[in-house]
């Protein structure tokens, strides 16, 4: 199993190698990249257009989506500030009193009264030492909750500003596809004006055709009106001739004859 194992990867290592350093890899590459880029030329532009369009709408519910993790980090900076100010306000209560037992055991007294509880020299001694470790560890602790907060705000104010870049370029988008559509349009009305020069197509030689019966069928409706414009009262009449009886013409033919004998006679 490991041999054949081993066999398998030497096999695609040598294919991988072949591809990425031989002429055969780089003929396949080259040919990748014209297929990808005829294909993408063959792509109309009204369908690009409307490709982009769509991406553009899906920037609106990514938006909104990040809406919800912004709002979070708010809420979660709302809180940290609560909790430091919080900290802040027990911090100045402990020194308050820190302040005051230090200053007692500065005097010679030897028992004191604290919240209506009396405390022996030594109990006030070990209470200061306890409360201002307590308040040292508290100190610290809101120093790092302050570090925090400043960290959280800077990642709620880049995430506002990521925001407002999207919601900018959103319309910046959209505005430049409208100009693209409009360009759009300009070429295609230049292409109609323009569809008997470039256009060489079937559909062109039939609008051709049809053009020059058009302009046949006027030629002859012009023609028509014009010889009812000049020709239209006149009335040609063909006289047809009789034919001759036949007694007529034998007559004549017998006076020919027979003056031409009279002549020979004389």
């Amino acid at each position: 199993m490991c041999k054949k194992l081993a066999i398998t990867a030497a096999v695609v290592i040598g294919l991988v190698t072949a591809f990425c350093y031989t002429k055969a890899g780089s003929y396949a590459r080259t040919a990748w990249k014209q297929v990808k880029e005829n294909t993408k030329s063959q792509v109309p532009i009204e369908f690009e257009i409307e490709r982009l369009k769509t991406e553009i709408s899906q920037l609106i519910p990514d938006l909104r989506k990040s809406l919800s993790t912004v709002a979070e980090q708010m809420a979660s900076v709302d809180r940290l500030e609560k909790e430091i100010t919080a900290t802040q306000n027990n911090l100045d209560r402990q020194k308050t009193v820190l302040l005051k037992m230090a200053k007692d055991l500065e005097t010679p007294e030897t028992a004191f009264i604290y919240d209506t509880k009396a405390y022996s020299r030594d109990q006030v001694a070990r209470k200061m030492d306890l409360d201002w470790k307590s308040y040292k560890i508290a100190q610290s602790e809101l120093k790092t909750k302050e570090q925090i907060l400043d960290a959280k705000r800077r990642e709620l104010d880049a995430a506002k500003a990521k925001l407002d870049s999207i919601r900018i370029q959103e319309r910046e988008l959209k505005l430049e596809i409208a100009e693209l559509e409009a360009d759009l349009q300009n070429v295609r009305l230049a292409e109609t004006k323009n569809k008997f020069v470039v256009d060489d197509s079937r559909l062109g030689e039939v609008k051709k055709s049809i053009a020059e019966l058009r302009f046949r069928l006027d030629t002859e409706k012009r023609r028509a009106a014009l010889e009812g414009e000049y020709f239209g009262n006149e009335v040609t009449t063909v006289e047809r001739v009789a034919p001759r009886p036949a007694v007529e013409i034998a007559r004549e033919i017998r006076g020919e004859l027979e003056g031409a004998k009279v002549a020979n006679d004389k």
